[in-house]
């Protein structure tokens, strides 16, 4: 489990991966899809970023680009706002005078950009975009101003199943990689439901617990509201005992091969919806 909103010094960062389970002496990894290349030969160059896509360890993979009309939604590329300012509201309707839902700030509290996954899979043509929301509960949306992001489509998808234990990731609706994977235990489970990537954290030792990497993603334990000084937030991350893999283990964490988190940190860009099933 990963602790979210804490300063991105190294020892913060430490303190950040903590939470994803320092007290559970059980680890990852087992039979992967290995360490495979990215499809970029074969991206075309509407897939690929503008200056301002994230793409260094601190924000996620590199292949996104300029928006296309879309027509099936479990295939087509999901649009991705990348806030432009220094933070930004979302509201419950689309409209400045109703509830703010929640305000973040850009960038994050652990020092990378801030990004969201529109709830439509085509480009918004109004001032408002609803998105889904990195808060409390799974599944919140908000809506937010148009204006205020630059909009990027993303070919990744990421499915988890927790029954086979296993990890999909499929690059313009076809597979691209698979790995077997660790989750949580029966009391502390991963959540089932529709999540997306909201940060990428490199921890200072590539040899520990976590891995060289961790995705922080938008969803929280449903039955751990915190966990080490952090909120709860759930993670895909790699680990230094890959004798667990396969089995249920974590605080709700999804534990991957090192390797294969090192492949993921490379190319999967921000904003990558996540399924958990």
């Amino acid at each position: 489990m990963i602790a979210r909103r804490i300063g991105a010094t190294v020892a913060a960062i430490g303190l950040l991966l903590a939470a994803c389970g320092a007290d559970d002496p059980s680890g990852v990894v087992g039979q992967s899809g290995g360490a495979a290349a990215a499809p970029d030969a074969q991206a075309s160059e509407t897939d690929r970023p503008d200056a301002t896509e994230p793409g260094s360890a601190a924000g996620g993979g590199s292949e996104a680009g300029a928006l296309q009309p879309t027509v099936d939604p479990d295939t087509a590329p999901v649009v991705v706002g990348h806030v432009i300012g220094d933070g930004i509201v979302a509201y419950e309707r689309p409209d400045d005078t109703s509830r703010p839902v929640v305000e973040l700030s850009n960038p994050t509290a652990v020092g990378g950009p801030l990004a969201f996954r529109l709830v439509s899979t085509e480009p918004p043509t109004g001032p408002w975009a609803e998105v889904y929301l990195p808060v409390r509960p799974n599944g919140s949306t908000g809506w937010v101003r148009t204006e205020l992001l630059t909009l990027t489509a993303n070919p990744y998808r990421i499915e988890v199943d927790r029954a086979t234990h296993s990890l999909r990731v499929l690059h313009r609706g076809q597979p691209w990689l698979e790995t077997e994977v660790a989750i949580g235990t029966g009391a502390t489970p991963t959540p089932v439901g529709e999540f997306y990537i909201i940060e990428l954290l490199q921890p200072p030792d590539p040899g520990g617990l976590y891995g060289p990497f961790a995705f922080g993603l938008s969803g929280f334990s449903e039955t751990l509201t915190s966990f080490a000084g952090g909120d709860g937030v759930i993670g895909i991350h790699g680990t230094n005992q890959p004798e667990a893999i396969g089995t249920d283990v974590s605080h709700g964490c999804i534990r991957v091969e090192n390797n294969v988190i090192s492949t993921l940190a490379g190319v999967i860009p921000l904003g990558t919806p996540v399924r958990i099933t």
